[in-house]
């Protein structure tokens, strides 16, 4: 777990100092300026994906939460219903491409049985299972 800000590659940031409740609707909402003209990942365990409008010549600026790997708790109230229903086992994979300066974000989900997940590897999705699976 990352509590502080750190800048991971040219344009991408990972913001861990925020810690954003996890019954919170918009996790990446009302952090648009954080990191300037960075992209930046927040944790939360809701998926959420936006864009922010920047120059034309500009690369472009992705806030995303990364969704979680824990077992689901809330209480038994309305902002505990939603987040329970919104709660994603799930992270983000970051790809970086020295070469060209840039990166590619996307997130893979958790089958919540095994913990296996799918993915793609060389142009091909293939399902990935872990070694081992510990709740609770």
């Amino acid at each position: 777990m990352l509590d502080y800000q750190v800048k991971i590659f040219d344009n991408l940031q990972i913001v861990g100092q925020i810690k954003v409740q996890a019954t919170h609707g918009n996790p990446v909402n009302g952090y648009e300026a954080l990191t300037g003209t960075d992209s930046a990942i927040i944790g939360h365990p809701k998926i959420q994906w936006k864009t922010i409008p920047t120059p034309s010549k500009s690369f472009p600026k992705i806030l995303t939460s990364t969704g979680a790997i824990t077992v689901a708790n809330y209480t038994d109230s309305g902002a505990g219903h939603k987040a329970h229903f919104h709660h994603s086992f799930a992270a983000v994979v970051i790809e970086l491409d020295r070469k060209n300066k840039i990166f590619h974000l996307r997130h893979i989900h958790a089958d919540k049985e095994d913990g296996g997940f799918y993915d793609i590897a060389g142009g091909v999705l293939k399902r990935y299972s872990p070694h081992s699976v510990s709740t609770g």
